[in-house]
């Protein structure tokens, strides 16, 4: 089967200049992605430009929010109760440590304070502590000689209600001296 060439248009092909259809094509070429490329900038800074006033439509509706009078003595009188819970809770944390811990040590009572009174042989109490967290008592005591004190630790350290009795040493001078005396306390399961 022949095919039918095509006819050739003499009037198109007379009138067709090939510098211009050249500078067409290279046009086509050079600036339409060049276009295409601003258009995607265009369309990249709309979308941003479109966000940044949708958040800056947020942030007022916040900022009118929060500085509403009736919103901001909500929020005080919030914070005022969260921070009276939060004192009563540790309190309540403090108290119950302190039971827990009461209970551990069931020997610290007056029999106690008693036998350290009679171990005290030369020298006297001064001030007492209790650490129930860690289950040391701390005992100052003041003697009239030097000679006194290691033997009031040494009754001390006798006594079957301490897992420890210890102490770093004594200041003083003439007929007083002074000791600080750590006691840990045995834990009762």
């Amino acid at each position: 089967m022949k095919t039918k060439p095509k006819g050739i248009n003499f009037y198109i092909r007379y009138n067709q200049d090939p510098e211009k259809e050249a500078k067409k094509a290279f046009y086509k070429k050079a600036f339409l992605p060049l276009i295409a490329v601003v258009l995607v900038i265009i369309l990249i800074a709309g979308v941003f430009t479109g966000m940044t006033l949708f958040k800056k439509n947020q942030i007022g509706d916040m900022e009118s929010y929060v500085t509403e009078p009736a919103n901001l003595q909500s929020y005080s009188k919030a914070k005022e109760v969260t921070g009276e819970r939060d004192k009563k809770a540790q309190l309540y944390s403090q108290l119950e440590t302190a039971f827990k811990n009461s209970n551990s040590y069931p020997e610290a009572t007056e029999k106690l304070m008693d036998g350290i009174t009679e171990s005290l042989s030369g020298a006297s109490m001064q001030s007492s502590e209790f650490d129930s967290a860690t289950g040391n008592l701390v005992i100052n005591i003041t003697a009239s000689s030097v000679s006194s004190i290691p033997s009031v630790v040494a009754r001390m350290r006798e006594m079957s209600q301490f897992s420890a009795v210890d102490y770093t040493g004594y200041n003083g001078e003439g007929n007083s001296y002074n000791a600080t005396i750590t006691c840990t306390m045995k834990i009762t399961p």
